[in-house]
């Protein structure tokens, strides 16, 4: 019969085989769990939302169908809290979407902060170029909201190349004394040069001058005595310079050249106060 033959035998084992793999294919777990349970959400801006489940995947997102017929897909990150209806397929009813907990800031006393920072500009050539720097600062904070500190760095600027180590004052206001809250600050020293083309490579003189800045920021607070910070803003580098140059015009000429040098640069910083 044909059912004795070999290449019959070969087919059904063969068949089986695919039969169970397809099988275990759709009896596999997933993260994923799919329900036609009602939700309710309440999210970390305020906004409650009801709906039909979709797709619930734990610590990820949810998706849900409102009573108006919209798709939602809701991060976890956005939720506060989750309440499922008693016929939801992992049977949880309730549940509660843990927050990073935030510490106060200091009320009074020393600090240490330290950033680094990159910054654009527009060089000589009329191109964009990069601004790269750090600082170190050491300051004293008070009634929660107000920071003075004094600072040291680094900053290098290209074309023309020069460096600065900056040693400034900066006051910083925090809006709020909450764990986390926007701030803003301003600050004012002098650029001290620490390379320059104009020696280097004119065979002149040089010297730094007046450095002045101001920016917005956000700061928040998850560790005891760490905040952690983010500021954009603008600084803007003095300095003079004097070189003997060559001018080519019906013939060649030495001439002695003076020069102040103005650097303004859009600044990105990002570091950490130690309290």
């Amino acid at each position: 019969m044909l059912r004795n033959t070999p290449g019959y035998r070969r087919f059904s084992i063969l068949f089986h085989f695919f039969f169970f793999f397809l099988l275990l294919g759709f009896s596999c777990p997933s993260n994923a769990q799919q329900s036609d349970s009602v939700v309710r959400i309440k999210m970390k801006s305020g906004l409650q939302v009801k709906g039909v489940v979709h797709e619930y995947v734990q610590n990820e997102y949810v998706e849900i169908y409102t009573p108006m017929g919209t798709f939602m897909k809701i991060q976890w990150d956005d939720i506060q809290e989750i309440d499922f209806s008693p016929s939801t397929s992992n049977g949880a009813k309730t549940v509660l979407v843990e927050r990073k907990k935030l510490y106060p800031m200091a009320d009074k006393g020393f600090f240490l902060k330290m950033n680094l920072s990159t910054g654009w500009r527009l060089d000589s050539w009329g191109d964009l170029s990069l601004v790269p720097g750090g600082e170190l600062s050491i300051g004293r904070t008070f009634r929660s909201q107000h920071l003075l500190s004094a600072s040291v760095g680094y900053h290098y600027y290209f074309f023309p190349d020069n460096a600065f180590t900056p040693i400034c004052l900066e006051y910083d206001y925090r809006l709020r004394k909450e764990g986390k809250t926007p701030f803003f600050y301003v600050r004012s020293g002098y650029g001290i040069l620490s390379f320059s083309e104009y020696i280097r490579w004119l065979n002149g003189t040089a010297k730094g001058g007046l450095n002045t800045g101001f920016g917005i920021g956000f700061m928040k607070k998850t560790r005891p005595h760490s905040t952690r910070f983010f500021s954009i803003g603008m600084t803007r580098q003095l300095m003079s310079a004097e070189y003997w140059d060559q001018i080519f015009d019906d013939r060649i000429r030495d001439v002695f050249v003076k020069e102040k040098v103005f650097y303004n640069s859009f600044d990105i910083r990002f570091g950490y106060i130690f309290d």
